[in-house]
């Protein structure tokens, strides 16, 4: 999932922090698709992908380049999320 994250983030992070973005999404990603959730079906992959994204970007932004972190931040911040086929709109 490189390619998702870095459409978000390439040009605002170093190279080592989008790897670290990429890992902690890859990270989270995993866990939806292990917990056979509805965002893991191919109707709502993109949108659950998408605001996945959202906050592992946001975290790390304000500083935060702990993996874990922001793999669990972005699972908790998609649980509170009303499931949808439309990903949200992306405003850096």
């Amino acid at each position: 999932m490189q390619g998702f994250i870095r459409q978000f983030a390439d040009r605002t992070f170093k190279p080592e922090a989008v790897k670290i973005l990429t890992d902690a999404f890859d990270d989270a990603w995993a866990d939806v698709e292990a917990s056979k959730a509805p965002w893991a079906t191919e109707d709502y992959a993109l949108a659950g992908r998408t605001i996945i994204a959202l906050p592992i970007i946001k975290t790390a932004k304000a500083g935060n380049l702990n993996r874990h972190t922001l793999a669990d931040g972005a699972l908790m911040y998609l649980t509170k999320q009303k499931l949808q086929r439309t990903p949200p709109i992306w405003l850096p």
